[in-house]
């Protein structure tokens, strides 16, 4: 099963994955049987997908299901504010001459 698929079904199955993504992460991790009596090995960490990935995954799912959107207004409001000033964070350097 996809990526997306199992992230699907998580954010389906609980509430809190909508609003965290470490806690959906964690929960996907042992939805594919990495996590074993809540401890993650470092070998089954390098099998386990990225956490961009889920990341990205969760984001395009909630954007196309509205049903699965985050239930927290705090949250709601923290990831508006980041998507509505995407593109807008620049690295400036302000540069005095002296001439």
């Amino acid at each position: 099963m996809k990526i997306y698929d199992l992230v699907y079904q998580c954010l389906k199955e609980h509430e809190q994955a909508r609003n965290s993504d470490k806690f959906l992460y964690f929960f996907l991790l042992s939805k594919l049987g990495l996590v074993k009596n809540r401890t993650l090995t470092w070998e089954n960490f390098k099998k386990a997908p990225s956490f961009e990935t889920v990341r990205r995954s969760r984001q395009d799912i909630q954007s196309k299901h509205p049903e699965l959107a985050p239930t927290s207004d705090r949250i709601r409001e923290i990831r508006g504010h980041k998507e509505n000033t995407k593109g807008t964070f620049i690295y400036r350097e302000e540069v005095e001459i002296n001439e």
